[in-house]
């Protein structure tokens, strides 16, 4: 996979085809083209799955712009599933005992700054070790937030897989401001740092770094901490957007969202706003599809997992080559 004109029209060319797979699922599911029509023009003309669509966009957005910090520097980690579901759970957390914004803040980005080194202090700087281990992470992050809810923390007058109850919700409009705000906070960190550069240089040449006397480790846990800062309050959006509680059941695949996001970008952050904004109307689609006619469908999530397998072994590929 090393054409660059094969790689582009791949990026172009992957969303329509995870879309038209959809789409043929669907038939084969007996449900007619007339109401597949109907459901895909619905997050464009119902206004509240119009709405909806604004607030998966922000969420998925804001992870794809965390999680290629992680990518534009050459490491593949895909744990973000697992340690956007602990941001959750440790806002819900807060939400529901404390009552204090201020520890989420603080605590929750903390707490998955350490969570998201745990897989590359295992893999001790091996790429393809890396990818495994964050994979096996990631899921058993899934495992342990699953068994503490179910466990300690759900409402058992709802659900055993609802969280109790939280008084505390954000506006729309509130919302986009909180998103964009960390947008422009992390522009300017950005820009003013000189992070994208230090990024391909991490990525491209890090031996320029070594001889120059630059501590590579520094510059990885400033991008770690604006990824974990990113995830945090994609996290809080995701959570206090219209919302008293979370349920475990339809609490899922933001971050492998986010990771087909980048890996279609390739790192480009010029290149994430187009498969971001079709990765979220599939999703949505596939909300609508699910909620109309009871279709539950796992193709989306079976081709993402076909997409990190495909760039694993272009990973691969271009290590060894």
């Amino acid at each position: 996979m090393k054409s660059k004109s094969f790689k582009r029209y791949f990026i172009l060319l992957y969303p329509f085809l995870m879309l038209i797979t959809l789409v043929l699922v669907a038939l084969i599911s007996n449900i007619s083209l007339n109401d597949i029509l109907m459901a895909a023009a619905k997050p464009l003309t119902s206004p509240f799955y119009r709405l909806s669509f604004i607030k998966e966009f922000l969420i998925v957005g804001l992870l794809s712009v965390a999680m290629n910090l992680s990518l534009s520097m050459g490491e593949m980690n895909f744990s973000l599933e697992g340690i956007f579901h602990m941001a959750v759970f440790l806002s819900a957390l807060v939400a529901i005992y404390f009552a204090n914004f201020f520890i989420i803040i603080v605590l929750v980005p903390i707490v998955l700054y350490f969570l998201w080194q745990v897989p590359k202090k295992v893999s001790r700087g091996d790429g393809n070790k890396l990818i495994i281990s964050s994979l096996i992470f990631n899921y058993l992050i899934l495992g342990a937030i699953n068994y503490l809810v179910y466990t300690f923390f759900s409402d058992e007058n709802i659900s055993s897989a609802v969280t109790k109850d939280f008084a505390f919700a954000l506006d729309m409009k509130l919302g986009v401001a909180i998103a964009v705000a960390s947008l422009v906070a992390f522009i300017i960190f950005a820009v003013k740092t000189s992070l994208v550069t230090k990024l391909k240089i991490i990525k491209d040449a890090p031996s320029i770094l070594t001889s120059t006397g630059t501590e590579i480790k520094k510059e990885k846990r400033a991008i770690d901490l604006c990824l974990t800062l990113l995830t945090s309050v994609a996290a809080f959006l995701y959570l206090f957007l219209n919302y008293n509680r979370f349920s475990l059941q339809s609490f899922t695949g933001y971050g492998f969202d986010a990771i087909t996001v980048t890996l279609l970008a390739r790192g480009d952050f010029k290149k994430l706003a187009y498969p971001a904004i079709l990765i979220t109307y599939i999703r949505l689609l596939s909300l609508v599809m699910q909620t109309e006619f009871s279709f539950v469908s796992s193709v989306m999530y079976l081709m993402q997992g076909v997409l990190i397998f495909i760039s694993i072994l272009e990973a691969r590929d271009d290590r060894n080559y």
